[in-house]
């Protein structure tokens, strides 16, 4: 409840002749915490470091996630070859960055550019549009299917609905990578690195898909969201995701966090010998787990609240009390005080 209502009437409190207010008041929705992405850690050749481990491939995340025979192979050297920060150019705003070594990001401009997507490498574009703007034909360009190259379409009626096209875009990269990595094995063996070139694109290039390809290394590289955003700003330093957007990724993170951790929890680690008895073991879980008793649980509980109280104390370390009326005869004094000195 608003500090500013009155308990008994729902009405707004208002200060007497003979009190004064200490603070403004306001009647909206508190604001969420700001999410602060700090500048990328440097190398040794003054280059930002991700530092994300290309090993850690999230392949049993979601059924979505498992056409990721590709990315073994993929090679990430040289990933990050210059300090955007520092020598970036204003019209590189109307340009395409690779964020990856098969995936590019930018405006719906290189989407039109034929020249560009042939020198590229493009094989498929990857258009995160407003619904709006899709059902008025726009953000359609005509361009890659001229070339061959297939168009994925992510529509949203606004920003919040992405979260749950997340999976659906992530999904559309993995397959087509996927199927022309197999396709380049079957007949020759071998792949090259990468197998294709995949273009998320939208109007500006600084948030729909920017938030898509942030999205998509958190999935796949296990990537929390100030690293997956250092990494693709690092590439397109004209990337500015707004807090909805730095919450939204943070909710998707918090989804993909649960379903690694239901994963160990199901994945058996060791199988036991054949003709032994006992429980196949699994990672942090046992197909007969053992009860746990009333004291035990009692005590998880209160050690829970005891590390929650030490976090949420350092909130009121400083924290003075504050009134929010004052006498305004001391209002007046103090006024008086101050003219006088």
């Amino acid at each position: 409840m608003d500090s500013s209502m009155n308990i008994f009437t729902d009405m707004p409190c208002e200060a007497g002749p003979l009190h004064r207010e200490t603070q403004e008041r306001s009647l909206r929705c508190p604001s969420p915490p700001r999410i602060w992405i700090p500048p990328p850690q440097t190398d040794e050749s003054g280059l930002p470091d991700i530092g994300f481990v290309t090993s850690d491939v999230n392949r049993h995340v979601d059924s979505s996630f498992t056409n990721t025979d590709f990315i073994q192979d993929i090679n990430y050297e040289e990933l990050i070859r210059r300090d955007v920060g520092r020598d970036w150019k204003y019209e590189e705003r109307r340009e395409a960055q690779q964020v990856l070594p098969f995936l590019y990001l930018g405006p719906d401009g290189p989407a039109r550019d034929k020249n560009f997507l042939t020198k590229a490498g493009i094989t498929m574009c990857l258009a995160v549009r407003n619904t709006l703007s899709a059902r008025a034909n726009l953000l359609n360009p005509k361009a890659p299917r001229e070339l061959g190259i297939p168009v994925v379409n992510i529509d949203v009626m606004g920003n919040p609905q992405l979260i749950s096209e997340f999976p659906k875009a992530i999904a559309a990269i993995n397959e087509h990578l996927n199927s022309r990595y197999n396709q380049f094995k079957a007949k020759s063996g071998t792949s090259p690195s990468p197998p294709g070139r995949v273009l998320v694109f939208c109007e500006t290039g600084n948030e729909r898909s920017a938030a898509v390809a942030a999205a998509y290394a958190m999935a796949m590289y296990s990537l929390d969201v100030a690293k997956a955003i250092q990494l693709v700003q690092s590439s397109r330093f004209c990337v500015a995701l707004d807090y909805h957007l730095a919450h939204l990724l943070r909710s998707y993170d918090a989804i993909l966090m649960a379903k690694r951790d239901v994963y160990r929890a199901v994945t058996p680690v060791e199988s036991p010998p054949n003709g032994s008895k006992g429980n196949m073991r699994f990672e942090g879980l046992s197909l007969q787990p053992k009860k746990r008793g009333f004291q035990e649980t009692r005590d998880d509980d209160e050690d829970m609240e005891d590390a929650m109280e030490a976090v949420d104390s350092e909130r009121f370390a400083n924290r003075q009390p504050l009134a929010p009326f004052i006498d305004a005869l001391q209002v007046e004094m103090n006024s008086e005080m101050s003219a006088n000195i």
